[in-house]
């Protein structure tokens, strides 16, 4: 009698054991997916896609807008036409082009193109990101950042879910020792430069010093500053495509923004055609 329940507890525990090796693989394996698919974002040089963009402002207020793509990385190339909610407008930059200004389409009176510095304050005001940051490649380096820097941040798959009506694998950034942080400003600092530099959300930088010129720091200020980007990303993957269809950003104090992709395209081909203002199917 003895001897068969031994049998039984050493049959049940080497079951158990079985299911736990089966189960830590299949673990890794969606880490693994994760990580090749951001290795493969931060090598491909082209994209295009549709994005509908949620901001959430510090009142609750949820702010929308939806609008294509068009990108190159290196030489950084930028295309984006607004379908809400100012529908038609368009910008347009081409590194080494215009002066290295973005070409502006509002669409509306006074019916007439001009350009504006892309990192200048009217362009600022107008959106949480410069142009520099669009699409994953930025979102990729953040992060990067964050899980090598941080000792207690973590990548964590949390499981299938439907998302825009595709199945994804759902993964969480988390970075607990996300905290705010002084920093003194260096001469010619930028909050940009600032937040280039240590891989910052700029929409942040900008809350948290709402009396200083984003684009003239004077020597010495004192700043409040995040010590990362983010307190914590949620990363949905498409299981079939393989790539991120949502994104949502998390400030110690909850949701800052949404980004859902759809009309994903990766390594598309675009010519010159493509980012020049003489392209008919342009408003400049």
């Amino acid at each position: 009698m003895l001897s068969c329940l031994r049998n039984a507890v050493v049959g049940i525990a080497m079951i158990a054991l079985n299911q736990n090796a089966w189960a830590a693989p299949q673990k890794n394996d969606q880490l693994k997916i994760f990580w090749s698919t951001l290795n493969k974002l931060e090598m491909e040089n082209t994209i295009s896609f549709q994005l509908r963009f949620s901001e959430v402002e510090p009142s609750g207020e949820r702010n929308s807008k939806t609008g294509f793509f068009k990108l190159r990385k290196h030489p950084f190339d930028f295309y984006y036409r607004q379908d809400s909610p100012q529908k038609g407008l368009e910008l347009l930059y081409v590194e080494g082009v215009n002066n290295n200004k973005v070409l502006i389409h509002r669409n509306s009176f006074p019916w007439i193109s001009f350009s504006l510095d892309p990192l200048g304050n009217i362009m600022l005001r107008e959106s949480r990101h410069p142009i520099f940051e669009a699409g994953y490649w930025y979102l990729v380096e953040v992060v990067k950042h964050i899980t090598t820097v941080n000792k207690q941040a973590s990548v964590t798959y949390e499981g299938e879910e439907l998302c825009l009506e595709k199945q994804c694998f759902r993964f969480l950034v988390d970075n607990p020792s996300y905290r705010l942080e002084h920093y003194r400003t260096k001469k010619g600092e930028t909050l940009y430069s600032i937040a280039k530099s240590q891989h910052l959300f700029l929409y942040t930088l900008r809350m948290l010093n709402p009396n200083v010129d984003p684009s003239c720091i004077p020597d010495l200020t004192m700043l409040t500053i995040p010590s990362d980007y983010a307190r914590k990303m949620y990363v949905f993957i498409d299981k079939k495509e393989l790539i991120p269809i949502k994104i949502e950003i998390y400030s110690d104090h909850g949701l800052l923004e949404e980004m859902e992709f759809t009309n994903v395209t990766q390594e598309v081909m675009l010519s010159p055609y493509d980012f020049s203002r003489d392209n008919t199917t342009y408003s400049f």
